[in-house]
């Protein structure tokens, strides 16, 4: 019997630990429900219908100490993770990755891209392939520049706009390979890095207001 309540201890609170840990919210939200439905609900079936088994054949000994897991191993699960959350372990309770923004405040990218007004669709595509996702004959895309995704956002006045996301793995290098080939493009009318579409546009109308001065 104490086997069985220090087990279902651990088990819940190695559970409840696991999804603590996560800094965001949604992705502990999706940890917990898969450990409830691939590891919590299936075990408690078992052990259910093993105690069911055990007592069909009278034996209490084995059946008592079931039933008792069968109660006490979502309690110690969802109760560890309670516990955490009251005295501030739950990581996902004050990350700033959860925090809400409106859109238009939320980062659109690692770097952003403006281009200058005119520019046509075939000279941005050349870009890219020179500049954003260096290309070759043969395997294609060489990644020297670090760049995973890059995708377009909503103009702002005349000018497009493009979003580029570095690789977890790019390295210092490749990084300052894509800004400098941004900066040294003619149809690049300027870039910013890590900044929400709101600042951008605060941005521009900046550099607007300078030069009428």
């Amino acid at each position: 019997m104490v086997l069985a309540v220090l087990g279902c201890a651990v088990v819940g609170a190695v559970g409840a630990y696991e999804i603590a840990r996560e800094p965001v919210a949604y992705i502990a939200s999706m940890s917990f429900g898969i450990l409830c439905l691939f590891f919590l609900f299936p075990t408690l079936l078992i052990l259910f219908i093993v105690a069911v088994i055990a007592a069909i054949q009278r034996k209490m000994k084995y059946a008592a100490p079931l039933f008792l897991s069968c109660i006490l191993l979502p309690v110690f699960f969802i109760g560890s993770l309670k516990v955490m959350e009251a005295v501030g372990l739950a990581r996902y309770e004050k990350s700033e990755l959860n925090e809400m923004r409106p859109f238009g405040l939320e980062p659109n990218g690692t770097l952003i891209i403006v281009y200058n007004i005119g520019v046509s669709y075939e000279a941005r595509e050349s870009f890219s392939n020179r500049v954003i996702h260096p290309w070759k004959e043969g395997p294609g895309f060489t990644h020297e520049t670090g760049v995973c995704e890059s995708g377009s956002l909503q103009d702002i006045g005349e000018r497009t706009v493009e979003k580029v996301l570095f690789c977890a793995s790019a390295t210092d290098e490749e990084k300052e390979k894509l800004r400098t080939g941004v900066r040294s493009s003619t149809i690049v009318y300027r870039f910013f890095e890590n900044v929400s579409e709101a600042e951008i546009r605060d941005g521009l109308a900046q550099i607007e207001s300078n030069k009428k001065l």
